[in-house]
């Protein structure tokens, strides 16, 4: 716990990089299974829209990127990922004298964010000559340790990889197994990076209570 007198950015920067540099941080230990994992079929490309109904665009740029680059032949089973690790989470107490210096007039609707959660994502994709279940297989624990023993059918499989594990969030693009097995073992790069924020939740400044959106 830490007490910010002058609320500002750059502040909250210079809070992070002294918790960071603590030993208690040092201490901490990253998580070594992911917090989510989720894994589904296609029957197209154009269906990634329907698995990533919160961000059109993100899922627009993956339908382009697949299309570009998945030309394995022929294909039996067309697949989406998502794994997430999450780092851990910033959050602060309620303000004594409000969230705001200048209270505002009508303060009906507005919502302040409380928590930060920082983690790392990884999105991909698998285009394969096997089956959806032969796939799923080859992906599931012993992959993560040696794939060795389903060779073959990643051999027959195709891969995008798309992860993103630091603050500016750039994805880097991955086109093997060996990527995403990279990624799995070690995604926050032996504590070079301690991700970015993959969660948030906000508040609402009348009464304090938690916003959930509305779909």
């Amino acid at each position: 716990m830490t007490p910010m007198e002058d609320v500002r950015w750059i502040q909250y920067q210079k809070k992070m990089q002294e918790a960071i540099a603590s030993k208690e941080y040092k201490d901490f230990k990253f998580p070594t299974r992911p917090y989510i994992v989720q894994f589904t079929e296609l029957n197209s490309l154009d269906d990634l829209s329907l698995c990533i109904n919160d961000n059109e665009s993100f899922a627009n740029t993956l339908v382009k990127i697949g299309k570009q680059e998945l030309d394995i032949q022929p294909v039996k089973s067309l697949c989406v990922g998502k794994v997430v690790f999450k780092s851990f989470t910033v959050s602060m107490d309620i303000p004594v004298n409000g969230v705001f210096v200048e209270p505002p007039s009508n303060p009906d609707g507005l919502v302040y964010v409380r928590s930060l959660t920082y983690g790392t994502s990884a999105y991909f994709i698998i285009a394969s000559k096997y089956q959806y279940q032969e796939v799923l297989s080859a992906l599931r624990g012993p992959f993560i340790e040696n794939y060795t023993n389903h060779e073959e059918v990643l051999k027959n499989s195709q891969i995008i990889l798309l992860t993103v594990s630091d603050i500016n969030q750039t994805a880097n693009i991955g086109h093997s197994f060996a990527d995403l097995q990279t990624y799995l073992n070690n995604p926050f790069m032996d504590g070079y990076t301690y991700g970015y924020p993959i969660f948030c939740k906000g508040y609402y400044v009348k009464d304090n209570t938690l916003y959930v959106e509305q779909r």
